[in-house]
């Protein structure tokens, strides 16, 4: 897997995260259409996450992951950071707004930030995937596919490396 690795950094110090379970579909839908809250896909939110409803959970990523470590295996969209968010806050008062519109937002986590209701494709810069996890097999196929995807609908997405913040050059994935 390092051998898709290029020698460009990628700068994460002022973009937001947002973690996604890979599903093509999903993907497909996010890079056309905008990343958008539950409200927009017509879910109701029954789990209670913080984000409810009406607002789509970004992070912020330091040289470490803070409390959200069991993100780990989840490729990570990188959004833009000129996005206008709110940052939550643990003052669990806000709890009680979290499935509401109401920009009182909650979150345990010290760097959570929310979205009213989408965030625009054009906003969406590249994915950050965890080339080191333990099934590189099915991360590399997951790659591939969005890859190729990207080839049909002429969509060029940056691939990077999380752990070292590398561009992971996606021409040699084809080849192999």
């Amino acid at each position: 897997m390092r051998n898709y690795l290029t020698d460009s950094y990628f700068d994460i110090s002022d973009c937001y995260f947002h973690s996604f379970d890979f599903c093509k579909k999903s993907y497909q839908n996010i890079v056309t259409d905008g990343l958008k809250s539950k409200i927009l896909l017509k879910h109701i939110d029954k789990e209670g996450t913080n984000n409810g409803s009406f607002y789509v959970s970004l992070l912020k990523i330091g040289t470490y992951y803070n409390d959200l470590s069991i993100l780990e295996d989840n490729p990570l969209l990188i959004i833009d950071k000129s996005v206008s968010v709110i940052q939550t806050s643990n003052n669990e008062f806000y709890n009680l707004f979290s499935n509401t519109p109401f920009p009182l937002r909650y979150s345990p986590y010290n760097n959570e930030y929310q979205k009213f209701l989408k965030i625009s494709s054009k906003h969406i810069l590249g994915i950050a995937f965890n080339i080191n996890r333990e099934n590189e097999i099915e991360n590399l196929k997951q790659m591939k596919e969005l890859l190729l995807w990207e080839k049909e609908i002429n969509k060029d997405i940056l691939f990077m490396d999380r752990n070292s913040n590398r561009v992971i050059d996606k021409h040699l994935m084809v080849l192999k």
